[in-house]
């Protein structure tokens, strides 16, 4: 079977691992961090089995979402870079909010290398 050309992988599976990792570790930390926090919602805690095991848990789940997020940092810092394509897309800003063609800009828009 011939390799199809006209696939644009977006995001490579190690990256998608990476991402869904740290959707993980932040719901962990979340739901763990709220019950520490307030003891209206102590209960959360229980979730996890008990407050203890959520309570050594939570530093460590905090500590790979970290490591996690620099990998990530690094790993799509060339990509939101800024370059001539981005001055272009912003200098076409009324054909975009109109949802309309605005030049090729790479993998990411100026818009979204400002929320990076």
């Amino acid at each position: 079977m011939k390799p199809r050309n006209d696939i644009l992988i977006r995001h490579s599976p190690l990256e998608r691992i990476n991402h869904w990792a740290v959707v993980i570790c932040f719901l962990f930390t979340t739901i763990s961090g709220l019950g520490f926090f307030f003891p209206s919602l102590n209960w959360m805690m229980n979730i996890f089995g008990t407050p203890q095991l959520s309570r050594i848990l939570h530093p460590f789940a905090g500590a790979v979402m970290f490591f996690l997020f620099v990998f990530m940092f690094f790993r799509y810092f060339k990509h939101n870079l800024i370059d001539r394509d981005d001055i272009e897309w912003a200098k076409n800003i009324h054909k975009v909010l109109r949802n309309e063609e605005a030049g090729d800009t790479g993998q990411y828009n100026l818009g979204q290398k400002g929320i990076y």
